[in-house]
């Protein structure tokens, strides 16, 4: 992630962004951006950019930006044990599962097959949700 706090009372700043695909956090539905990006954002909405490839646990759900190449994610859980989450453009992946798990992943089109998981498509933000049950550790989409 990369936040870009506006230091001045305008709203606008020029961000400059490293080297691959972002994506702003708030604009979900958008394409990813490169380079610099001109920001115009009110004071309670900080400019957040989320590159491809990322994997973003949150307390309701895994968020991802899936790439054409396996991004993966380890995390320690309540228990002390780790779990780790892969993810590509086409598959989800948890090395154990226990409780239902959620993943969020921003793709462009719904995809037309799914095994492994319920889900849902939302073509206004461009999300794909994903509810594996407990004991589920994978879930593929075309």
């Amino acid at each position: 992630m990369l936040v870009a706090p506006v230091l001045d009372a305008t709203g606008m700043r020029d961000v400059v962004l490293p080297a691959g695909n972002w994506f702003d956090w708030w604009q979900p539905a958008a394409a990813p951006v490169t380079g610099t990006v001109a920001t115009n954002s009110p004071r309670e909405r900080i400019p957040v950019f989320v590159k491809e490839g990322a994997i973003i646990p949150t307390n309701g759900a895994i968020l991802a930006w899936p790439t054409t190449s396996v991004t993966a994610f380890d995390l320690v859980d309540l228990d002390d044990a780790t779990t780790t989450i892969r993810v590509t453009a086409s598959r989800v992946e948890l090395s154990r599962s226990i409780h239902a798990t959620t993943f969020r992943i921003h793709r462009d089109t719904a995809p037309t097959t799914v095994t492994g998981a319920t889900f849902s498509y939302d073509a206004a933000t461009r999300t794909l949700t994903l509810e594996l049950a407990g004991g589920v550790t994978a879930a593929d989409f075309q």
